[in-house]
Parts: C-alpha cells; structure tokens; sequence
C-alpha cells in the first residue's frame, strides 16, 4: 500500500509541475506577442522618421558649399522658423541655396 501512496504522489507532483509549466508557458506567449507588437510599432516610428532624417540631410548638404552665405542667412531665418512645420522648414531650406 505504501507504494501505491508514493506513486500516487509522484503522479500528482508532475501534473502540478506540468500545469505550472503550462501557465508559464502562456505567459510567457502573451508577452512575446507584446514584445512582437511594440516591435512593429518601433519600427513603423523609425520609418517615418527617415524622411524626416532624409529632408534634414538633404538640407545639410544644401547648405555646406555656403558656409558663410548661410551663417548671416541663418541669423535672419531662425525667429521666422520656431513656429514652422516641418514642410515650411523644408520649403525654407530650398529657398536658402
């Protein structure tokens, strides 16, 4: 009888075990989905970032061969820019060439 007592605890032990496993295992799918979703967030978020990274480069580049043209420019354009959108920016930097 003893015996049969012993097995019947091992045989409960694994189900819990088995059970916690399960649980741990959901959890865990619930928060790589999470992780999934927030990833594809980040990454739509730097996508529209890079035409924005792209105009400013481009801007950059516009501007380097007129560095001194540019710095009294600058001076006259910066209060006019504080309350411009990044299109007007844009527009603005075009028309500084």
């Amino acid at each position: 009888m003893r015996v049969y007592a012993v097995s019947e605890q091992r045989i409960c032990d694994v189900k819990y075990r088995e059970d916690e496993l399960n649980r741990s295992l959901e959890e865990i799918k619930i928060e790589t989905e999470a992780a999934l979703e927030m990833r594809a967030r980040v990454d739509k978020m730097i996508e529209a970032l890079q035409e924005l990274l792209h105009i400013s480069q481009q801007c950059l580049v516009k501007r380097s061969p007129n560095v001194a043209y540019q710095s009294v420019d600058n001076i006259c354009i910066a209060p006019h820019t504080k309350n411009m959108d990044g299109a007007e920016l844009n527009n603005q930097c075009k028309n500084v060439q």
